[in-house]
């Protein structure tokens, strides 16, 4: 089966009016671009972590809420990419996105 006949499915519990939290990977400033061209302006969605790959001793910072824009008035932290299983239980905790 190639990989464009297979059929995902996705099962994503979470009220109609909250967000979906996404968690951005980091990416060697690639990361930043995809926030700022789709995730900044949006509401249905809340970006509430970066996690830091390539780019050296950018974990543990935060990425300023002067480029996140007005929806992130408290910047949004950066975490680095060995915390995901951390982030995904206490950030994203009540969201299950599962593909078939």
């Amino acid at each position: 089966m190639k990989f464009k006949d297979r059929k995902t499915k996705f099962n994503i519990r979470r009220s109609k009016h909250e967000p979906i939290r996404v968690i951005i990977l980091g990416a060697g400033e690639r990361d930043f671009h995809n926030f700022n061209t789709f995730f900044r302006n949006r509401p249905s969605y809340r970006v509430v972590a970066f996690t830091a790959t390539q780019i050296p001793f950018i974990a543990n910072r935060i990425y300023p809420s002067e480029l996140a824009g007005v929806n992130y008035p408290d910047g949004i932290p950066i975490y680095p990419e060995e915390e995901l299983p951390q982030l995904l239980s206490e950030l994203c905790s009540g969201f299950i996105a599962r593909g078939l």
